[in-house]
């Protein structure tokens, strides 16, 4: 795995109806389904014919982002669960004020706030996250194309840059909803961001 294609999933149900993120599970929007379309038609243009790797989170917004994609560059689906949003614990399926309601204190720092009950850190997140790509790189091909969630996508950037303390939890990045953000090897073998929370092809 030598070329990452980072997609954020396209617009989601729970993006236009006040439902919460994190594991609530809910599909793509018709205008999630046509941003799909759109970020697959970039990436056939990019990759071409080249053989690459489609790794997916197993939420329906992902999945279902990653489907459009894999139909479109002729490529089989690999989901995992380890590419999946925040675990919001109870809040999952709720409603964003019902979820208010339930939240948790804050408290410092806020990587290990666990902002409700059951759910994990934002620490846990990232490094869950970081072992799932690991494993992933070991079975994948040169080019892969990694279907996931804004904050899952910000720990897959923190891995492939190996940040340590104090930057790996003191950074962040914005991810539009079917961006794709390219990670690769330079010529000397660094790693490097190639491009990041791209939408021009929306």
């Amino acid at each position: 795995m030598n070329r990452i294609y980072i997609v954020r999933h396209g617009q989601s149900e729970n993006h236009v109806s006040g439902m919460t993120g994190g594991w609530t599970d809910l599909p793509l929007t018709p205008l999630g389904l046509e941003q799909a379309s759109k970020v697959a038609e970039h990436l056939a243009r990019q990759i071409g014919k080249q053989v690459a790797s489609l790794f997916s989170s197993d939420l329906q917004r992902a999945y279902m982002t990653a489907t459009v994609i894999g139909r479109r560059l002729e490529l089989g689906i690999v989901e995992d669960r380890g590419l999946r949003e925040l675990n919001n614990g109870i809040a999952a399926g709720l409603s964003e004020e019902e979820a208010k309601i339930i939240e948790l204190p804050r408290t410092e720092p806020g990587i290990d706030w666990i902002p409700y009950p059951e759910a994990e850190t934002w620490r846990r997140m990232t490094d869950r996250v970081s072992e799932c790509m690991s494993r992933l790189a070991l079975e994948s091909k040169a080019t892969a194309i990694v279907v996931t969630h804004a904050g899952a996508a910000t720990a897959i950037v923190k891995w492939w840059l190996r940040l340590e303390e104090p930057y790996k939890h003191s950074i962040d990045f914005e991810f539009r909803s079917c961006s794709i953000t390219e990670l690769a090897e330079s010529e000397w073998r660094e790693r490097v961001i190639v491009r990041l929370n791209d939408i021009a092809h929306l």
